[in-house]
């Protein structure tokens, strides 16, 4: 954009991520010939020089239609200026098929006596199946570790993304950024709910090790698969008796599942931050036994 006196503040944003491509669909060739059915979604990341560089990206169906970036995000135009979210950053993944604009809520929240960070992060999606959607994510300001818990395990059972399909009008964009900021706050109030109840239930080492045979059997296992639970086991293990960050709540049944929070942020390989943010919002492996075990317990 050569006025800089008509660039927006998203415009900004995106420009400094190297989010400001569009992307245009194209119909899919089918032995030598057009598509009807199926079309391409083409990254167009446009050049000093004017020119774009072409990256096509998934195929879709016929009905698709691309929500661009400047659209998705424009919400922000408003509500970040006047202070009801802070900005934290965009981020492209998976070669622009998504990016993310992560924000905060002002508000103060504490867990268990330690502070928290309520993160939202907006998604726009190229790939064919990522609606325009805002996904709710407490942080710990300790360690960083998300405290992402399926919903139906926590008081209330509070959603933990919100979806919205017609975004088509910006006035829809903005109204459903609000409601996020709604969202957000009820879900990080439910999680601190959690996390009271946990932390007045204390955790011995007896109880970490049937709490890690309750994730990762090994009992009936052989060979590979007993050396591999094994390896697993002492890896979590060595999260909960090392960690600095769960010295104030180590003892307790919330210090156990922030162990596991922690080696499911830190220690896994999930082979790329792609994948690996893509599995955290999605709610690792093991969550959903750890809190039922803890209903139990």
């Amino acid at each position: 954009m050569t006025d800089t006196q008509t660039r927006s503040y998203v415009d900004a944003l995106l420009e400094d991520a190297s989010a400001d491509y569009t992307v245009t669909r194209e119909p899919a060739q089918f032995r030598g010939e057009d598509s009807d059915r199926f079309y391409w979604t083409v990254r167009r990341d446009t050049g000093e020089d004017g020119i774009d560089t072409v990256t096509p990206l998934e195929v879709v169906g016929a009905d698709w239609r691309p929500l661009q970036n400047t659209q998705a995000f424009d919400f922000a135009n408003a509500i970040i200026p006047n202070g009801d979210l802070i900005f934290e950053e965009i981020k492209v993944r998976r070669g622009g098929r998504k990016v993310q604009m992560t924000c905060r809520v002002p508000q103060d929240f504490k867990i268990a006596g330690e502070p928290i960070d309520t993160k939202i992060h907006f998604i726009n999606g190229f790939d064919g199946h990522t609606v325009w959607g805002a996904l709710f994510s407490p942080y710990r300001n300790f360690c960083t570790n998300q405290l992402v818990f399926p919903g139906y395990y926590l008081p209330g059972k509070p959603q933990k993304a919100m979806k919205v399909k017609h975004t088509r009008h910006a006035g829809h964009r903005i109204a459903a950024a609000y409601r996020s900021i709604q969202g957000a706050t009820e879900y990080v109030g439910a999680v601190g709910e959690l996390g009271y109840r946990l932390s007045t239930k204390r955790m011995s080492e007896r109880s970490f090790d049937m709490f890690l045979e309750s994730l990762v059997p090994t009992r009936g296992m052989e060979k590979r698969a007993l050396n591999n639970a094994k390896d697993r086991q002492e890896e979590m293990r060595g999260v909960w008796v090392a960690s600095d960050n769960l010295n104030n709540i180590r003892d307790t049944q919330w210090g156990a599942l922030q162990a596991l929070v922690e080696w499911n942020d830190w220690y896994r390989d999930y082979g790329s931050d792609d994948i690996k943010q893509e599995a955290i919002w999605n709610v690792p492996q093991y969550y959903a036994e750890a809190l039922e075990w803890f209903d139990k317990n």
